[in-house]
């Protein structure tokens, strides 16, 4: 059991190294050795495999678990006021969960140092875009998703890849963002 699970997430950091191999490529860097990339890769798949478990649980889900909260605890009176603190509390902890993690990774995973302020406009990019792209994946979902009575559930799976397809689309415009602004720093450091 350990051993599989241990190769499967060696194999599911793969994409952490693309993540690193992408910013070293755009920030014009030149790659580290492989053990030291795939360390650094599976540590970056802690952070976004609890990011995506986030937005998955908290935006994507949380209105419908206290929904079925509100209906089977129907007698307690605390989970409405838990609910309309979830309501007022929601996007702005989003946000800001969102943008420290989506920043940290945008900081550690080039190959070389790079200063946290350079990653500010490609973070708050990305987190806007990550906010708004789970918001209608939401609504979708909620709303328009019937797929699954021609197709099965396998409609969900692909519907969900799309949604993952998109927010690795934003979080690399987001880093081509920060490699423009690192770029512009290390100018004015030249001259």
């Amino acid at each position: 059991f350990f051993i599989s699970l241990g190769v499967g997430y060696f194999l599911a950091s793969n994409g952490m190294s693309s993540i690193i191999v992408a910013s070293n490529t755009i920030y014009g860097i030149k790659d580290s050795g492989f053990f030291k990339r795939r360390l650094k890769a599976i540590m970056m798949s802690f952070i976004m495999l609890g990011l995506f478990l986030f937005l998955f649980i908290v935006p994507v889900c949380g209105d419908t678990i206290f929904a079925l909260l509100r209906y089977y605890l129907e007698d307690f009176k605390p989970i409405e006021i838990i609910y309309q603190i979830y309501q007022l509390l929601k996007y702005p902890i989003i946000i800001f969960i969102l943008y420290g993690n989506i920043r940290l990774l945008y900081t550690i995973a080039p190959d070389e140092k790079v200063a946290s302020i350079t990653t500010r406009k490609g973070a708050i990019f990305t987190t806007i875009g990550w906010v708004l792209a789970t918001e209608i994946y939401s609504f979708y979902i909620g709303t328009f998703a019937s797929y699954s009575i021609f197709y099965g559930s396998i409609s969900n799976i692909l519907v969900l890849l799309l949604w993952v397809y998109i927010l690795s689309y934003i979080f690399v415009l987001g880093m081509s963002l920060n490699a423009g602004e690192y770029h512009l720093k290390q100018q004015e450091n030249i001259e």
